[in-house]
């Protein structure tokens, strides 16, 4: 009777293991899409308005030192943006990979 019940409780478990798997990928995998989907170009166009105004900034204050380090600075923090903009593409590409989730890259 002891042996049955523990059967039986590891049987209850497995089925609960594979159900709880089911359905985060059935949630998880739309809500990780949509964030996808709305925060990419939301921040690529980010990136672009900071690079075109610390270009901007650079060629008005291209007789001031100072305004030419922070321009330089606005530059090189929005390319370092980018980059990380599109590191974290590649990152949910590789779990979309690894996890058959069915996002979509564009």
């Amino acid at each position: 009777m002891k042996n049955s019940k523990k059967f039986l409780y590891i049987l209850l478990a497995l089925l609960l293991i594979q159900s709880a798997y089911a359905v985060i990928v059935g949630i998880v995998c739309p809500i990780i899409l949509a964030i996808q989907n709305t925060l990419l170009p939301i921040a690529g166009g980010l990136v672009t308005l900071m690079f075109v105004y610390g270009g901007l900034t650079y060629v008005f204050n291209a007789d001031n030192p100072g305004g030419r380090k922070k321009a330089k600075d606005i530059l090189i923090h929005s390319i370092i943006g980018g980059i990380i903009v599109v590191v974290a593409f590649f990152i949910v590409g590789l779990i979309n990979g690894l996890t058959n989730c069915g996002i979509a890259l564009p």
